[in-house]
């Protein structure tokens, strides 16, 4: 208890640090692999603490690393700092109330996400070095996950086969700890070229890529009652060639996600959508581009660290609000 108590204390006396962190992050609002401005900020309060930072790991953009400690065991935080595209909201307002419309926004709490994985990497750095004990922290900047799913790149990468154990934490309703597993997730982009044409004068000239991607979604529908019951295959239009009724459209495009138990399962529900789009494409005498844009394997619950982290939690609930 002695030790959880120091901990605190550290984090007391860097807790406006870590407000401001948070405030920030959630006023730059970055986006995707972009988020440049807010990894900076993030490292920059590290290396103040004595972190080391490396930059990009892996080749991924705005993603760094920061080292602090020595030897084993060596312990992970996770930080993400990535917005929402088209959610921005201005601090402090209840209602919906962008400062931007079309800029990015913190939906889902990145901003805070990123500043408490930081506050709990420097307390577990400040008390390793004020006992001389053993073991070091590395603090993980993750960008990209709500759309590109930055971690999965740095884990192909072997970023993460230095740490003995991965923490994170993520703003919710109720505090505990999560103990259920999650889908696997693949997200790719299907665009439909057809020929214009005037739809009075000459539609016999014209092949609808807007029809394509129509037959698409139909195809898909049917393709739902093949699946498993906690299989998920969601669409949006992207374009869908332009707004006059008496045209065939050339351009359309669709965003789809497919999540499924595993991610095995969830390539081979995707492989189906593809032949379906194909299968519209040929049915339209369209052409269709097939474009992975991201994808992750499903979460795996650890209940030993699960335990850990919920003991650890008693030790600090109920948090005042």
């Amino acid at each position: 208890m002695e030790a959880k108590n120091r901990i605190l204390q550290i984090l007391e006396a860097k807790k406006q640090q870590i407000f401001d962190l948070s405030d920030l992050v959630w006023d730059l609002a970055e986006i995707r692999f972009a988020c440049v401005q807010s990894a900076r900020a993030l490292a920059d309060l590290l290396a103040g603490e004595g972190f080391s930072i490396e930059w990009e790991p892996g080749g991924v953009p705005s993603a760094f690393v920061a080292r602090a400690g020595h030897g084993s065991p060596c312990i992970g935080v996770l930080a993400e700092y990535d917005a929402l595209a088209g959610m921005n909201q201005v601090a402090d307002v209840t209602e919906k109330q962008a400062s931007a419309p079309e800029a990015g926004g913190h939906g889902c709490g990145h901003n805070a996400i990123g500043a408490g994985a930081v506050a709990g990497a420097i307390a577990i750095a400040a008390y390793l070095k004020e006992q001389r004990a053993e073991g070091s922290v590395v603090l993980f900047g993750c960008p990209a996950e709500e759309e590109g799913y930055g971690k999965a790149f740095l884990a192909r990468a072997g970023v993460f086969n230095s740490a003995d154990a991965l923490l994170t934490w993520h703003p919710t309703a109720t505090t505990g700890v999560w103990g259920q597993s999650t889908l696997a997730v693949n997200q790719l982009y299907f665009s439909f070229k057809g020929v214009s044409a005037h739809a009075g004068a000459n539609p016999e000239l014209g092949r609808s890529a807007l029809d394509a991607a129509e037959l698409m979604n139909v195809g898909v529908q049917f393709l739902r009652e093949h699946v498993s019951d906690a299989t998920r295959i969601h669409y949006a239009f992207r374009d869908v060639g332009g707004g006059a009724a008496n045209v065939v459209q050339p351009t359309a495009k669709l965003h789809y996600i497919v999540r499924a138990r595993t991610q095995a399962e969830a390539v081979a529900v995707t492989e189906r959508v593809i032949k379906v789009a194909r299968g519209a494409a040929l049915m339209t005498e369209t052409e269709v581009e097939v474009v992975w844009d991201a994808a992750a394997a499903e979460y795996i619950v650890n209940r030993t660290l699960g335990d850990a982290m919920y003991a650890n939690l008693q030790a600090v609930t109920p948090i005042p609000y």
